[in-house]
């Protein structure tokens, strides 16, 4: 397993949308109330750097998410993060 490289690049810092640990545990406490059933969190990396996350939740269904299901989402979350930095790379 290759080692991550956090990044706060410039533009996400002066937007402020850097995100503290505190901030992300308060934001777990706000789901708590959802009563969310399932939740799946999938890192956005490409090129070795951490870009951030992907979360899908369920709450209306009872079942869980399936192993497919999580595959789908790590697949997905890959190809999301190719898509950011081709996009940045634009810009």
């Amino acid at each position: 397993m290759t080692a991550l490289r956090p990044t706060r690049p410039e533009h996400t810092k002066r937007k402020g949308l850097h995100q503290t640990q505190a901030d992300s545990v308060r934001e777990a406490a706000a789901l708590l109330p959802l009563e969310l059933h399932s939740y799946i969190v999938a890192p956005l990396i490409a090129e070795g750097t951490a870009l951030g996350i992907v979360s899908v939740v369920r709450d209306q269904t009872p079942e869980s998410f399936t192993n497919d299901d999580v595959e789908f989402v790590k697949c997905a979350s890959a190809q999301i993060a190719v898509a950011i930095v081709r996009a940045r790379a634009r810009t």
